[in-house]
């Protein structure tokens, strides 16, 4: 049988994940770099905001007696109604990226806690640095 690593172990999975994600998508460069060039960048938006989400779940769970499973349902509902209140405002490509990169970390955080998904949320189409540039 495998390590029980507990359940925080998604949690940690999911920021690892989502970090070197950031990482290709940004091709390295600072977050601050990027939004200082004045051009949408969705697709780095989209895994800042699943790092994002990840980590707020984190946190919550070290500051509280919530679960993994259950602070992940927390974060979910807040950043689905962020995510709805952008959209109605007509919020940028870059912040709407954002939100839907945590509810769909939240999503596939659920799922890997044994849990179900929500609705699956439209992802933006995958972009290099060099496409956005």
């Amino acid at each position: 049988m495998g390590e029980d690593l507990g359940p925080g172990e998604p949690v940690a999975a999911l920021l690892r994940e989502a970090e070197q994600a950031l990482a290709v998508a940004s091709a390295g460069r600072s977050m601050c770099g990027l939004s200082r060039a004045g051009r949408p960048v969705p697709a780095v938006k989209y895994h800042e905001g699943r790092w994002a989400a990840a980590r707020e779940v984190q946190r919550m769970c070290r500051r509280t007696d919530l679960r993994p499973a259950a602070a992940a349902e927390v974060v979910h509902d807040a950043w689905q109604t962020a995510a709805q209140r952008f959209s109605e405002r007509d919020a940028s490509p870059d912040w709407l990226a954002y939100r839907t990169g945590g509810i769909d970390a939240m999503d596939s955080l659920r799922v890997a806690l044994g849990g179900s998904a929500g609705v699956p949320t439209p992802q933006p189409a995958t972009v290099t640095m060099e496409e956005q540039l």
